[in-house]
């Protein structure tokens, strides 16, 4: 019997009707374009939203094919970044209490295959911490690239996952096999297909109506060119008329999924933004609970299809996708700015626009646009702190809140119910002083 999923569609407007600055709109151009430079990537989708001025931007590079213009409605496969659904389509069936994420994933799929042990915890398929065996492997594409027409089912797939490479719980290791089963357990639990699922618990209430998945729905818009380097296909060059039912079908639930740049950017604003959309505060932590991955760097740390990056200037929520198309997704946790990337290269290309550097340094740029607002206009004549001893400043009027901001972003002094400001550790260089009054830029010598 299907249980009938009756959700009300919480549509956000997302009102596209304010303006990004001058300067940041500028700055957001300059960056997208060093990260063209002596790349081979052919065509570059771009959304920004600007938490400070409420407003979108899109930016678009080159061509999907021929002289056709890469346009912000063109939709892209965000292969990996589709995984994000999934796990709020979970988050949401157990605030519901039709599932609990400490739950085995035999109590729902037993005896799935002799290589899928019942015990692992659905918290653990999420978190890549099963310790199973990648199906998206060199079978599972060979299988996929003789017959791009066949519509392969979950059950098919699981010929492909050999026996567990670790016990489950035990280490991190990022496997799509995971997302497979998340896939599998959402239509089990619901009792409907994935994409009905998918949608009425996750598109619907984000007000996000243009995301499909390839070859199993109609595409929401025009479709970017995808070019291969022999990675995906045998083929090295323009792969956008082969049939798209085998490959999306093989990524399903783990990566199929079809969108525009802006799709990812609300799908992100309905999940992380204050009150969520989607999560009340309890999923919302455990989405954002973290493991270590032992890979460093920006992707060191992993929640439930998310990476958590952390650093003295900017902290961020994202995920990176590639399978056809390249994108990446990522929101400024403490700003609330967001910034999706979508190329038309597959994979296995080294001179292809990196889309994790540049949606990083977009969100670092209007981090710094957020911190410095207003800093040119606030002129000389209406600053309210000067100069009152060595690294010291003094104002007339008492503020209720001061905080100044090095170059960086990082706070270096704060201040409740004072008119005085004190920067004797700090070196030189210029700061920004953000209180009750505004927004002053300040020298330190």
């Amino acid at each position: 019997m299907k249980h009938v999923l009756l959700f009300l569609a919480l549509t956000s407007s997302f009102a596209l009707t304010a303006q990004i600055p001058d300067l940041l709109e500028e700055e957001l151009n300059d960056v997208t374009d060093e990260h063209l430079v002596d790349k081979s990537t052919r065509g570059v989708s771009v959304n920004v939203y600007y938490k400070d001025g409420d407003a979108y931007l899109d930016l678009c590079r080159g061509v999907s094919h021929g002289t056709t213009a890469i346009t912000p409605d063109m939709v892209f496969s965000v292969g990996s970044t589709s995984k994000l659904l999934a796990s709020v389509a979970l988050l949401r069936l157990q605030e519901l209490g039709m599932v609990d994420l400490d739950d085995s994933i035999g109590h729902y799929l037993p005896d799935l295959s002799p290589n899928i042990p019942n015990d692992i915890p659905i918290r653990e398929i999420l978190q890549h911490r099963s310790g199973l065996d990648e199906y998206v492997d060199g079978g599972s594409v060979t299988a996929m690239n003789n017959d791009y027409n066949h519509l392969w089912t979950p059950d098919e797939l699981l010929q492909f996952i050999g026996p567990p490479v670790a016990e489950h719980g035990t280490t991190w290791a990022y496997c799509n096999t995971n997302y497979l089963l998340a896939g599998m357990l959402i239509e089990e639990i619901t009792g409907e297909d994935y994409i009905y699922a998918i949608r009425e618990l996750v598109l619907l209430p984000a007000g996000i109506e243009t995301m499909t998945i390839m070859g199993l729905e109609p595409d929401a818009g025009e479709f970017a060119h995808a070019w291969d380097d022999g990675y995906i296909t045998p083929i090295s060059g323009d792969i956008s008329s082969l049939p798209r039912i085998s490959f999306g079908s093989v990524g399903w639930a783990a990566g199929a999924y079809m969108a525009r740049p802006v799709d990812l950017v609300n799908l992100y604003r309905a999940v992380f933004e204050e009150p969520s959309a989607l999560l009340n505060a309890t999923s919302l932590q455990e989405l954002q609970t973290v493991y270590t991955t032992g890979w460093g760097g920006q992707m060191n740390k992993y929640g439930l299809a998310i990476f958590i990056y952390e650093s003295p200037t900017l902290d961020v929520a994202f995920h990176t996708g590639a399978w056809l198309n390249q994108a990446a997704v990522g929101i400024d946790l403490e700003y609330g700015n967001v910034a999706s990337v979508a190329i038309n290269d597959t994979q296995g290309q080294p001179t292809s626009v990196n889309v994790r550097s540049l949606m990083i340094e977009l969100l670092r740029s209007m981090r710094y646009s957020t911190i410095h607002a207003g800093v040119e206009e606030f002129g000389p004549e209406m600053q309210l702190f000067h100069p009152s001893g060595d690294k010291q400043f003094a104002s007339g009027e008492l503020q209720e809140n001061i905080t100044v901001f090095n170059l960086l972003g990082q706070p270096v002094y704060k201040a409740k119910n004072s008119s005085t400001i004190d920067l004797y550790n700090q070196p030189t260089g210029m700061y920004v002083i953000h209180s009750d009054a505004g927004i002053q830029k300040i020298i330190l010598e």
